[in-house]
């Protein structure tokens, strides 16, 4: 699915029906004509749009011929037959001098904040919007790792009333949610580190504010993780 974003005159983020410059581009397991259109009117390689729709594809920056990409993963709840479990998946934010595109294998819910203007972003700055992204990002894992302790708290109270190997089962794909969460924020971190590098940020009094913000929440989710690691085993 293909939709195209841009931010109007009085600021404000609408949906367009095509292409245009400065717009965001937002692309949900997209097939491969949806790909090679995108890259066609934004001039960004198909490598590089694809890159995050491999599922193993590492959290990254990558930057060739004045088009960037940052892949950063993210928290993703799944249903299973075991219960609810958390999971990582890979976005990719990319841009150049005409507009910027994100990709990914799932609608994510930092974008639909995006698109429904709870969290305001500017589609000219794709800078802006990458770090805003890191900044959501960040959150929706701390929320993420509350829900996570919250389970692992009734599971815990279940226990006590009677031993059940399901219960055991549960806790279990807790722990290997944290690791997975614990991996994942590791790695973003390295992004977030690349990106204070760059001169866009270093030189916007704005971006080096917004980069701290990032710093903060990512060291934050980072030992809530590891604590909740530590108390789950």
């Amino acid at each position: 699915m293909t939709k195209f974003f841009q931010t109007d005159q009085k600021n404000q983020i609408r949906q367009i029906d095509a292409f245009a410059e400065g717009c965001w581009i937002d692309l949900v397991n997209p097939s491969d004509d949806e790909v090679e259109d995108v890259c066609a009117a934004s001039g960004l390689p198909d490598e590089m749009v694809k890159a995050a729709l491999d599922e193993e594809e590492r959290a990254r920056v990558e930057s060739d011929d004045g088009c960037n990409l940052f892949i950063l993963d993210t928290p993703l709840l799944m249903d299973t037959d075991g219960g609810d479990m958390y999971l990582t998946i890979p976005l990719g934010i990319l841009y150049n001098e005409k507009c910027v595109v994100t990709v990914s294998l799932r609608g994510n819910p930092i974008l639909k904040d995006f698109m429904s203007k709870r969290t305001k972003i500017d589609t000219t700055k794709p800078v802006g919007f990458v770090l805003q992204f890191m900044l959501e990002n960040a959150k929706r894992f701390l929320f993420s790792l509350r829900q996570i302790d919250k389970m692992s708290s009734r599971i815990q109270e279940e226990l006590q009333k009677s031993m059940k190997n399901k219960d055991l089962m549960r806790l279990l794909d807790l722990q290997n949610s944290l690791v997975y969460f614990s991996t994942s924020l590791n790695s973003n971190m390295n992004v977030h580190i690349r990106a204070e590098k760059m001169p866009a940020v270093r030189q916007n009094e704005a971006y080096q504010d917004l980069f701290e913000d990032v710093v903060i929440e990512t060291k934050q989710a980072i030992e809530t993780c590891n604590i909740y690691r530590d108390i789950l085993t």
